[in-house]
This record gives C-alpha cells, sequence and structure tokens, in this order.
C-alpha cells in the first residue's frame, strides 16, 4: 500500500489492473492477456476466481489470450482469430476442470482448425 504504481512488478500491476476492471462493474468486462505476466500458481489462483465469479462480475467478459488451455478452461465460447475476413469460427468450451482440458475434442478442433490456417498463411 506504501508503493507507487510504477515501484510495482509486472504481476503485481497486472492484479491491480484485473482489481480496478472489476470494481467498476461495468457491462463488458475487457481482458487482454490479464494472467500474462503472473506466476503458476498466481495464475491458476486468478483463473480460478475468474471461473467461479465470472457470472457476478459483469454480463459478458471477453478475454483475450493465446493460451489455448487458459481459453479452454476460462471461456464458455472460444473465437480463433484470423487475419481472414471470413467466417468467425466460434466453438463452446468441453472442459469445466483443469484435469480435462489434455482430453478436450474441442481442442483438437481448435489446434486442426489453427494449423490449417497457419499452414495457408507460410503457403
Amino acid at each position: 500500500a506504501l508503493r507507487k504504481p510504477h515501484e510495482l512488478s509486472g504481476g503485481q500491476q497486472q492484479r491491480v489492473g484485473i482489481a480496478r476492471a472489476v470494481t467498476s462493474r461495468p457491462d463488458v468486462l475487457l481482458l487482454d492477456e490479464p494472467f500474462s505476466a503472473l506466476d503458476v500458481a498466481t495464475r491458476s489462483s486468478l483463473q480460478e476466481w475468474l471461473v467461479e465469479h465470472r457470472a457476478d462480475l459483469a454480463p459478458t467478459v471477453v478475454l483475450v489470450t493465446h493460451d489455448l488451455s487458459e481459453a479452454l478452461y476460462v471461456a464458455d465460447r472460444i473465437a480463433l482469430l484470423t487475419d481472414d475476413s471470413g467466417d468467425l469460427p466460434v466453438w463452446s468450451s468441453d472442459v469445466r476442470h483443469r484435469d480435462h482440458i489434455p482430453q478436450s475434442a474441442v481442442r483438437e478442433e481448435i489446434e486442426r482448425c489453427f494449423f490449417d490456417v497457419a499452414s495457408t498463411l507460410t503457403a
């Protein structure tokens, strides 16, 4: 409480940013890579907290992440953003517990779609 914002670590700044966003009670809560600078234990703890409380935070939570496991665990729906102006693929997550991520059929489908898109970019 005695430190100034510029004196906080990256992870501490991210936690403060999440707290500030949540306390404002927005209609849409936008979270852009909110857990990227956190250590594994803190990241896991905050992901658990978000899963438990997201319905109380805002009617809609938009989470931007490059971590597919995080998206599968935290999100209800997942969209794969590409440079293509075509249809935006969207999946409903089939993961309700972190332990189910490796066996997720949706994970396999998203990875297949991602690699299909990536192969067209390098061709």
